[in-house]
């Protein structure tokens, strides 16, 4: 269930398997639309339920921050969980 983002590994787990790595890979650079629309959806449940920095710096960097709702959906995730220390 990687690709929804509905894991149940932790940081560790996700570094040892290099998975948000990946997942940011597929996500800047496969030429489908709703290849990358689904990483990115799968990143932000990552991060949500993991806080996992390299997730934090994807999405915080990447976003199409120029629509309205993306960036107001952004902000609010970044408020709501903590921010990771090493970002």
């Amino acid at each position: 269930m990687i690709a929804s983002g509905n894991i149940s590994a932790n940081q560790q787990e996700l570094d040892e398997f290099k998975i948000v790595e990946s997942l940011i890979n597929m996500w800047r650079n496969d030429p489908i639309n709703t290849v990358r629309s689904a990483v990115e959806d799968a990143l932000y449940k990552i991060y949500k339920s993991t806080q996992h920095p390299t997730a934090y710096k994807a999405l915080k960097r990447y976003p199409d921050y120029t629509n309205d709702q993306t960036k107001e959906k952004y902000e609010l995730l970044f408020k709501e969980y903590t921010v990771p220390v090493n970002s």
